[in-house]
């Protein structure tokens, strides 16, 4: 060992780096193999994939659905067709590089030849049944939900849905008051909260059913002062018609007006409903002589009513039309028997 000068130290050597290694212990394969390995016969180069899973249960299925069913749809175009824009429903078709069209928009795609985005030639026979399943799977909550309706729909099928909905909300024709619901929520809310009496449930005839041998289409009701609500049930497509009946006492008598409350939808827009009033009432008056005389007192008409949801309030008065009954003819007492009709025409 050599001796160190003034000044010099002894030289340190790097120790060499270390490797660890970890052994691992591989597990033993069973004459089937896992999924995803492949196993390799001996004496042959061929392969084979182990059997796929088994498809989930329907109970799998449903907590599955359960677990994802507050997944937000960022950008709805997706569900859309690339031409029209208008909602995908399966029959889905795409071209060579996925770019998807409806059923309508590929028989268009024909007469061109080419893919709408991309123009590489479009053959149309290709159906997308990934998007297809995707459409059918992604469910939309009725914008009713808030008013009772539990349906979920599919994208291509809200429009419709929310059309015929019978949870579409109408308004309460009360002053002042802001209660908003559907027809079957109304009625309970007209007796709840107003006391407003609403009739026995009366039938309403669709046009080709009026003059029907053996069917009955008239109503008895007797009005009350103010709001009477009369709940009339179509026969032919069990659709329910909500109609008001406002009874204001006038100098000269009293008036009897009629709305339909009904949702705004195109269904209403299309539809005409036509009321038919009779009143009719016995009076015995003095003659000059001093004995009494019978006057029978006999009036109908038929009108249209209108059909609103009341979302801009109720009517004015001589906007609707006023079925008068003259003061001479009132019995006594504060209700009005009037006979009736309703008529849908669509």
């Amino acid at each position: 060992m050599g001796r160190l000068r003034a000044g010099e130290s002894f030289p340190v050597l790097e120790e060499p780096q270390r490797r660890f290694v970890v052994p691992v212990r591989k597990k033993a394969t069973t004459s089937g193999a896992s999924a995803g390995v492949h196993k390799k016969s001996k004496g042959s180069n061929s392969s084979y994939a182990a059997m796929p899973p088994p498809p989930p249960s329907r109970v799998q299925r449903e907590r599955a659905a359960a677990a994802v069913g507050d997944v937000t749809v960022e950008d709805i175009h997706t569900l859309e067709c690339g031409m029209c824009c208008l909602p995908l429903k399966p029959p889905i078709f795409q071209c060579k590089w996925g770019h998807v069209v409806c059923s309508r928009c590929r028989d268009k795609l024909r007469t061109t030849g080419r893919c709408h985005t991309c123009g590489v030639a479009y053959v149309g026979n290709s159906q997308c049944d990934a998007m297809e399943r995707l459409e059918n799977s992604i469910r939309f909550p009725c914008p009713n939900a808030v008013h009772g309706c539990t349906t979920r729909t599919t994208y291509y099928d809200r429009h419709y849905h929310h059309q015929t909905c019978q949870h579409l909300p109408c308004h309460c024709p009360g002053e002042a008051c802001g209660f908003v619901g559907s027809l079957d929520m109304l009625v309970d809310h007209f007796e709840a909260a107003h006391g407003w009496p609403c009739a026995t449930m009366a039938r309403a005839a669709a046009t080709d059913d009026v003059d029907e041998e053996g069917e009955t289409y008239t109503f008895d009701v007797s009005l009350q002062d103010g709001f009477n609500f009369l709940l009339a049930e179509c026969p032919t497509d069990g659709i329910l018609y909500l109609l008001l009946l406002n009874v204001v006492r006038q100098p000269h008598g009293c008036t009897i007006s009629v709305l339909c409350i009904y949702p705004d939808n195109d269904e209403s827009k299309e539809m005409e409903v036509q009321c038919e009033l009779t009143y009719s009432q016995n009076v015995h008056v003095k003659s000059r002589r001093g004995d009494g005389k019978l006057i029978k007192h006999f009036q109908e008409s038929t009108f249209t009513v209108d059909c609103t949801d009341l979302s801009d309030g109720k009517p004015r008065p001589d906007e609707c039309f006023q079925f008068v009954v003259p003061k001479s003819f009132l019995p006594d007492g504060d209700t009005v028997k009037v006979e009736g009709q309703i008529i849908i025409t669509y």
